[in-house]
């Protein structure tokens, strides 16, 4: 599982809105979205600002285990 599907679980298990993210870090939202998907790089500003909106901790995101299945991502 590549990281930017790691953090699409992680968002999506904490009922985040992709589209909202990717406005409010001024991103555009096709782009966010392929990164979510792993058919883009996800980048570590990217991933800071992503972090600063939600109001996690990197530590939080980092600590989780995620499986390969992302039906069964768990947070």
């Amino acid at each position: 599982m590549k990281d930017g599907e790691k953090l699409k679980c992680f968002l999506d298990a904490r009922g985040f809105n992709q589209t909202a993210i990717a406005n409010a870090i001024g991103m555009n939202i096709k782009t966010f979205n392929a990164i979510l998907n792993g058919r883009g790089e996800l980048k570590v500003d990217t991933l800071l600002k992503v972090f600063q909106f939600t109001g996690t901790k990197p530590e939080t995101f980092f600590r989780q285990k995620f499986q390969d299945d992302r039906k069964n991502c768990s947070a």
